[in-house]
């Protein structure tokens, strides 16, 4: 599982991004991993583990002082023997701290905890944004919580303060002051998860999650030493965290949030929260601008974390946002300041999708995917989208044979103008490769060279064994087919369709394993992952692609690749032995 990310530009210039993953016992992570660009972001580095399992983990607080080139992480620290008591709804409540590391983010320190001297054994959440003041003083939000409890109208109460330090992270002061006296809406019993910045001078203000419809705001102008009464701001949002930022220019402030509230559901809405809109203010938050749509998630139902835990820095003009997407991945947007004022707004948006007028009922009808053309016999499953600069995208799977097990191919048509008229059809294809992680379970590697391939012929007869990536580029000939035997599951080729006949108990069902693939240059290629319990096998680089369930004996380790009614010529095999990725 992929968590709340967080990212920084470090003092050497490095773009760093740290996520809890996986499950930790307590929070949501088990560890939290780490990933540099030391190029703005066009290449990444491979993961390192960060903090390790000894505790779980929560997010990834970022803090650079100036003129400092010090790091510091702050969060919730769920160390063992000091989170709340799950049985009185109190799990969430820990105490906050910070680590930091003095060597660009690769190695950090133990972890520091804090007390605040009006309330010392103050416990809760924190995992969004805090800041530094002109004057040195640091500004986290933290809010404390409890689930369930009797008589409250939320599933969780909770409360907003503000941990505030003059000093450098030694001693610290919670505001507006000690428990239980934080900040919240008696209506909805609920106010957390607020996100301060720094406004210059003595200004600061401090950015609420609600449970409301709209993001709400408190305001310093002593240093963060006394803050407004919390009010809602113009930002329509659902129960979700605020993701507000400071721009290139520091002045400017962007804020991606939802857009969306149903007061009929005013805790937990996902379905609330799958897009992602943006706005920016000018005037210190006091006034926004009209919404643009930035892009939506991969699930129209939402996930609890995706898309409303974003992140995002700003270097230069250049905007950089990061996200994770549905527990499982861990997505990296940019765009210029300048694209912002070419995304939609729900008018524009509209208007792009409005009904020609010419047509009776105001709906005007083109069939951009008919049945019967070009060999297929039907179209499912459509979509529609429309991109920034306005154009519209229409897509489609086809089938050549009606039913579930038919061949799939995507098809897109492009429009520039509204939908008025479109762009001739192209086909659209989903590649499908083995990870390159594989590559970290090779054993024994056997390469063989261009060689003809005759009836009755093996290269591969001297080779053996259980777990198996083998690759082999082959072009036909005179071959009517080849036919791999992996440990008693064939993979066949036969100049037009490739197929898998995993080894089974009963012969598998005959729709299944079979799909068309074509030479390319006269050659195709062909890459099988035999493991114990299945065989997976890609064409021609991934463009077509099977994986079947797979009987295979452990006393059979045999592997052939033979030709049938003629010769055809092996150009290379590479055969990768892997052990298990479980040992």
């Amino acid at each position: 599982m992929v968590w709340v990310p967080r990212a920084t530009i470090t003092p050497e210039g490095d773009y760093l991004v740290l996520f809890p993953y996986d499950r930790g016992r307590w929070y949501q992570g088990k560890e939290m991993l780490a990933m540099r660009s030391s190029d703005k972001g066009k290449t990444w580095s491979e993961l390192a583990v960060v903090f390790d399992s000894s505790q779980s983990h929560h997010g990834f607080v970022p803090l650079i002082p100036r003129g400092s080139k010090r790091i510091y992480a702050f969060g919730t620290q769920p160390i063992s023997g000091m989170v709340g008591d799950g049985k009185k709804g109190l799990q969430e409540n820990c105490p906050i701290g910070f680590r930091y590391s003095d060597d660009d983010g690769h190695t950090w320190s133990d972890v520091t905890l804090i007390r605040p001297e009006n309330d010392p054994e103050f416990t809760g959440m924190s995992c969004v944004r805090m800041c530094e003041t002109d004057a040195g003083t640091w500004l986290i939000g933290s809010h404390d919580g409890i689930w369930r409890r009797k008589g409250s109208p939320a599933p969780v109460t909770t409360r907003q303060y503000i941990l505030r330090g003059e000093d450098k992270g030694k001693t610290w002061q919670l505001l507006p002051g000690k428990r239980p006296g934080g900040w919240c809406i008696e209506k909805y019993d609920r106010m957390d998860e607020g996100t301060v910045l720094s406004l210059g001078g003595a200004k600061a203000v401090v950015f609420i999650r609600t449970a409301e419809g709209r993001i709400w705001e408190s305001r310093s102008d002593d240093d963060g030493k006394t803050w407004t009464d919390p009010k809602p701001t113009e930002l329509v949002h659902p129960d979700a965290p605020p993701m507000v930022f400071h721009l290139g220019d520091a002045k400017t402030l962007i804020a991606f949030i939802h857009n969306r509230y149903d007061p009929r559901r005013p805790h937990f809405d996902k379905a609330a929260r799958n897009e992602v809109w943006c706005s920016l203010s000018k005037d210190e938050g006091r006034t926004w601008s009209e919404p643009r749509f930035v892009f939506a998630g991969a699930n129209p139902e939402g996930h609890i974390h995706s898309n409303s835990y974003l992140d995002m820095i700003a270097d230069g003009s250049r905007i950089h946002v990061f996200l994770g997407q549905k527990g499982r991945q861990l997505l990296y947007l940019q765009f210029d300041e300048s694209d912002l004022s070419t995304f939609m707004t729900k008018a524009g948006l509209a208007a792009a999708m409005k009904p020609s007028p010419e047509t009776a009922d105001g709906v005007e009808r083109t069939a951009l995917f008919q049945a019967g053309e070009d060999g297929y016999a039907v179209f499912r499953i459509p979509g529609i989208v429309v991109t920034a600069k306005g154009t519209v995208l229409a897509y489609c799977v086809g089938r050549k044979t009606p039913g579930d097990w038919a061949d799939i191919d995507i098809f897109l048509r492009r429009s520039a103008d509204g939908g008025k008229t479109w762009e001739p059809g192209e086909g659209i294809r989903l590649y499908r490769w083995p990870i390159k992680e594989i590559e970290l379970l090779y054993t024994d590697t056997h390469k063989i060279g261009k060689t003809a391939l005759k009836p009755g012929a093996n290269p591969l007869a001297d080779i053996n064994g259980e777990l198996l990536d083998i690759y082999a580029e082959i072009e036909m000939g005179s071959a009517e087919k080849v036919v791999f035997n992996l440990r008693g599951s064939t993979v066949t080729y036969d100049g037009t369709k490739l197929r898998n006949e995993p080894n089974l108990p009963k012969p598998p069902d005959s729709r299944r394993g079979n799909i068309e693939m074509k030479p390319q240059d006269g050659k195709i290629n062909v890459r099988s992952l035999v493991d114990r319990a299945s065989i997976e096998t890609f064409g021609n680089d991934g463009r077509v692609s099977l994986t079947d369930f797979a009987v295979h004996e452990p006393g059979n380790l045999d592997l052939s690749l033979t030709a049938e009614g003629g010769e055809a010529v092996v150009h290379k095999i590479v055969v990768h032995e892997l052990e298990s990725a479980w040992e």
